[in-house]
């Protein structure tokens, strides 16, 4: 998470994605953004986060 402002990218806070078990996101796992969502794409399986989820996130 982050501020993009006219000059540079400012980190604000960094978050682990996992899948729904709590689990870690399998090797090879693709991570989209688009828009306010996150697509994680592995094999068969398809997860969105919206990043209004994220506890903390302004």
């Amino acid at each position: 998470m982050g501020v993009l402002d006219a000059e540079r990218f400012q980190v604000t806070g960094e978050h682990l994605l996992a899948d729904p078990d709590g689990k870690p996101l399998p090797a090879g796992t693709r991570v989209v953004g688009r828009g306010p969502d996150l697509h994680a794409i592995a094999g068969e399986n398809w997860w969105r986060l919206g990043l209004e989820d994220l506890e903390g996130a302004r």
